[in-house]
């Protein structure tokens, strides 16, 4: 309705009132998935979500994705009106592998966004040794949709399970590094960290992605 205000007598001119039902039937945007990384010696995995662009988001819904059967599973709902936050998801790990985590944003009219096609998943590290060689060939799979790109790997290594003093070993673009000159009856633990390129044009700090420990 609309109102008019005369001072001189002090009445006010009041129109009728026109109205109806509105229902938002937009999609929202996706959040922005920070990184997902092995915590707790690969027993639990940690994802950084960040806002969606769209303002009225009200829930994240959390998803682990099956690559074998293309589905979609939902673990958990974050209703925290669009706050950057973080989710440690505690179910299956795969054993000898990675786990792709995923979320989609809902707002306050229940409408929910379409699902990201740029998943991201934790970096799986095995370890083996070659005889003639002499050295513990470490590899991993690649950090893929990682926010402005994976600049480099950096393998670290402790000795005899000593997991709190671990040695940085180097760092390299490939996913594959060589530890050369071991000590003989010694066991060797190895992680991989995933290092971004930097701050995006928003201003994001540096991400990071860190594998499992992987030991012989």
């Amino acid at each position: 309705k609309i109102e008019l205000a005369d001072n001189a007598p002090s009445c006010t001119s009041v129109s009728n009132i026109a109205g109806g039902w509105f229902k938002n039937k937009n999609k929202p945007s996706v959040p922005r998935i920070d990184s997902v990384s092995f915590i707790n010696n690969g027993t639990q995995v940690v994802m950084g979500i960040s806002p969606a662009y769209s303002q009225d988001v009200k829930c994240f819904i959390i998803y682990t994705y099956s690559a074998s059967a293309s589905t979609y599973d939902s673990v958990t709902v974050i209703c925290n009106n669009n706050q950057a936050t973080t989710y440690t998801y505690t179910g299956t790990i795969p054993a000898n592998g990675s786990i792709a985590l995923s979320a989609i944003s809902e707002d306050s009219c229940s409408n929910r966004s379409q699902f990201p096609n740029n998943l991201q998943s934790t970096i799986y590290t095995h370890v083996s040794y070659d005889f003639c060689k002499k050295t513990n060939v470490i590899m991993w799979t690649p950090y893929q949709n990682m926010v402005t790109g994976v600049n480099h790997y950096e393998v670290f290594y402790s000795l005899n399970g000593s997991a709190g003093s671990f040695i940085h070993l180097g760092d390299t673009t490939a996913t594959t590094y060589y530890h050369r000159g071991l000590l003989p009856g010694t066991n060797y633990c190895y992680f991989v960290r995933a290092r971004s390129n930097g701050k995006t044009k928003l201003g994001k700090d540096t991400a990071s992605s860190t594998s499992n420990q992987f030991c012989l």
